[in-house]
């Protein structure tokens, strides 16, 4: 990108090409039970040291010499190219459709409604849950029943405001600011201060700043104070959310 800082930008793509190449390569050489054994002598060969790409794809290519598969792995277009990889990998969503119909239950309703569920979710649920919610508060009318009182219910049974997984509090918090539940804010703060992550910090101090005048104070009490121990990068972006 040509007069643009990179600091600035930021994309999925990094992210996402590397997993999409390995489920690309795992289909193309015959599935797990092929491409594990793979992965598990790779592990054994380089472990406790580095490798580059080129040492990767000579190892990958020598492993499997004897697959014709591979001779049709576009490795330039993998590797080098820009934008999304050339193949998406299929990806079976069943166990993330309870916590998303749950989100939209509670979305409308304040509760389960129509759902019987009353299993133990994964933590991959529960943020699935978190995720479902803040899509329809963020796209949905302000006319709807998830209220500081169903958050705190939901809390109790579930402990998202104290969960030890940083995936499901941050999206915890952003949720409560963004339904302006100002019982959320304090735990809110605590976090900012305990994180450096930039998808965590930038996301949490723009929904407080723009949450009301306590909500504004609050983020720009806490980023005065603790903008010293922040990494310079995430520093200069959130000061700039914050319009300082």
């Amino acid at each position: 990108m040509d007069n643009v800082d990179p600091d600035d930008s930021f994309s999925d793509i990094p992210y996402e090409k590397g997993y999409a190449f390995l489920c690309y390569l795992e289909k193309l050489v015959g599935g797990p039970s092929v491409f594990e054994p793979f992965l598990q002598t790779h592990v054994q060969r380089f472990q406790y040291g580095m490798v580059d790409i080129k040492e990767w794809k000579n190892f990958f290519l020598a492993y499997f010499k004897d697959n014709k598969a591979v001779d049709h792995i576009d490795w330039e277009a993998w590797i080098y190219g820009t934008g999304w990889p050339p193949h998406i990998c299929e990806i079976n969503n069943t166990h993330v459709l309870t916590p998303r119909v749950a989100a939209e239950e509670y979305y409308a309703y304040g509760c389960l409604k129509n759902l019987n569920f009353d299993g133990a979710w994964t933590s991959d649920q529960k943020v699935v849950f978190l995720e479902k919610l803040l899509d329809l508060i963020d796209s949905g009318s302000h006319l709807h029943s998830f209220t500081a009182q169903v958050m705190q219910e939901l809390d109790s049974r579930n402990n998202f405001s104290k969960s030890m997984n940083s995936e499901i509090r941050f999206r915890w918090y952003l949720l409560g600011i963004k339904i302006e539940n100002e019982n959320v804010f304090d735990d809110a703060r605590q976090f900012l201060l305990e994180q450096g992550r930039m998808n965590f910090v930038r996301p949490l101090y723009r929904a407080l700043f723009n949450c009301g005048n306590k909500g504004k104070k609050m983020a720009l009490d806490t980023f005065k104070s603790n903008s010293v121990n922040m990494h310079a990068i995430c520093r200069k972006r959130v000061a700039k959310d914050l319009s300082l």
